[in-house]
């Protein structure tokens, strides 16, 4: 039977410059974030990561796993880009 790796908040954090505010609340999501997926134990390749429009959307960027960010544009017209942040390359298409 394979041994399940034991895994740390910093597995799931990439190599990325935070840019958010100092002082604002999303450092302490993406902090607690990493940690619950630490103690999930579930693989950083094996996690996404999906956040929304403004601030909040550079969520993916900061963590170590696969990440979706949707963007809306104009009346409920809803389009997708995918941001790969695993091993901090962010890719978008």
């Amino acid at each position: 039977m394979e041994e399940q790796k034991e895994y740390t908040a910093k597995d799931f954090k990439s190599d990325q410059y935070v840019r958010w505010c100092p002082g604002c609340g999303d450092h302490s999501i993406v902090a607690v974030l990493q940690r619950a997926m630490a103690t999930l134990g579930v693989p950083p390749h094996e996690t996404v990561v999906i956040s929304g429009i403004g601030c909040s959307s550079r969520l993916p960027y900061y963590m170590n796993a696969y990440g979706f960010c949707r963007l809306s544009l104009g009346s409920g017209n809803g389009r997708w880009f995918c941001q790969n942040a695993c091993g901090g390359y962010a890719a978008q298409f």
